[in-house]
């Protein structure tokens, strides 16, 4: 059986497959984390990211739970409609970690983090 890291990365493939960066373990903060990857986007035509950071890394090492950041292009691209919303972006990281069976808990407001703690065991 999957554990949470093994579905993570495959939500992940699920949403690079969608044209959506996603990265796990990625720089240090979500500062950083969320910086470098709207340039990402723009330099290479993406629809927004997700990702969690190495302070979120620590975390989850500790205690078995993942923050995963999200953004969209909003259309800072050229071209324009290739970029995405945040609210989209959201949407789209959802379905991908409950489609792999994963435990989410969100807000709902695309100001707050996605959290992941654990996995629905009835799913393969």
């Amino acid at each position: 059986m999957r554990n949470t890291r093994e579905r993570l990365r495959d939500a992940f493939k699920e949403l690079r497959q969608q044209d959506i960066i996603a990265r796990m373990n990625f720089l240090c903060c979500q500062s950083c984390g969320c910086y470098e990857l709207a340039e990402q986007c723009e330099d290479k035509n993406k629809r927004g990211y997700v990702f969690w950071h190495h302070q979120d890394e620590e975390h989850a090492q500790e205690t078995g739970e993942y923050w995963i950041a999200f953004g969209g292009a909003d259309g800072t691209l050229t071209p324009p409609e290739k970029g995405d919303s945040t609210e989209n972006i959201a949407k789209d990281l959802i379905v991908a970690l409950v489609r792999n069976g994963l435990k989410i808990k969100w807000s709902g407001s695309v100001d707050t983090r996605v959290k992941v703690f654990g996995y629905l065991t009835e799913v393969n």
